[in-house]
């Protein structure tokens, strides 16, 4: 199973891990599911955050609401104290409505926009480094 969970950098003393949806294999059983939470449960014991990037998605990527709910549990569960955000990037419909549902006060819908997400990692006070990866694959902006 491939899952995309990689950690990219620091921000204000947290472990910032990112997700690149479409690079990881769809999770269609309680295996790889299971596959998934243990790595994300290496993160326990650290301060850290979740960049979830959706750019590219397929239906294929979409997780069964049964796994998205127990994603949220887990969430506000082990991770309650460890997870500081949930930065995602490259929003689309089906997400939308995702966030609705779970509407959580530590999740950041990040612009698409190169420059706007530029302009929103500098008043974050974001690291180079750190913005450079999450500027690397932005939408390039239209004059």
């Amino acid at each position: 199973m491939r899952y995309s969970f990689e950690p990219i950098g620091t921000h204000e003393g947290s472990v910032v891990y990112r997700s690149i949806v479409a690079r990881s294999d769809p999770i269609v059983t309680d295996e790889d599911f299971a596959g998934l939470t243990s790595r994300m449960n290496t993160c326990l014991g650290q301060r850290w955050i979740w960049v979830i990037d959706f750019k590219d998605m397929q239906m294929s990527h979409c997780l069964p609401i049964s796994y998205i709910w127990q994603l949220y549990h887990l969430l506000h569960g082990d991770h309650q104290d460890w997870l500081q955000r949930i930065w995602i990037k490259n929003v689309n419909p089906w997400i939308q409505m995702i966030l609705l549902l779970l509407a959580s006060a530590k999740i950041d819908v990040l612009p698409s926009d190169r420059v706007e997400l530029f302009l929103e990692l500098q008043r974050r006070g974001c690291p180079v480094e750190l913005s450079n990866h999450l500027l690397a694959d932005a939408l390039p902006t239209v004059c």
